[in-house]
């Protein structure tokens, strides 16, 4: 005798076999991604290795008071002094010429600045160009 659950036996065990080879496959191919992915990781490591360090925290700092530094002599150098001239202007002199002179340092000394804060600037964009939360 024949029971009526053979064949609905039989095709339970072949869809099995069938979820259970849909699966393999997927492992599969999910194992070759992965693989994919640590060669990528690792050639990733060795190009963030072989970049310049760039900037250190110390460097920023030390330009940082360079800048403050330089920022209060500018400030000291021309505040008004008592004769209603700047302090570094000697007393007798109308300080046109000096003024000029002075005023040529301070644009000078401006622009180094701006330059240094453009190259710090092209630095951090650098920087962040391979990094993706930057």
């Amino acid at each position: 005798m024949r029971s009526p659950l053979g064949p609905i036996l039989v095709l339970l065990g072949l869809a099995t076999t069938l979820v259970v080879v849909l699966l393999l496959v997927q492992v599969m191919g999910l194992r070759g991604d992965l693989v994919r992915a640590e060669e990528r990781l690792v050639t990733l490591q060795a190009e963030v290795e072989a970049q310049d360090p760039g900037v250190t925290a110390t460097e920023l700092r030390r330009e940082l008071d360079e800048l403050r530094t330089w920022t209060r002599d500018w400030m000291i150098a021309t505040q008004p002094g008592p004769g209603g001239g700047s302090v570094g202007t000697p007393a007798g002199s109308g300080g046109r010429g000096d003024d000029d002179e002075g005023n040529a340092v301070i644009l000078r000394r401006i622009d180094q600045v701006l330059l240094r804060i453009d190259a710090l600037d092209a630095r951090i964009d650098e920087i962040c160009e391979g990094v993706p939360v930057c």
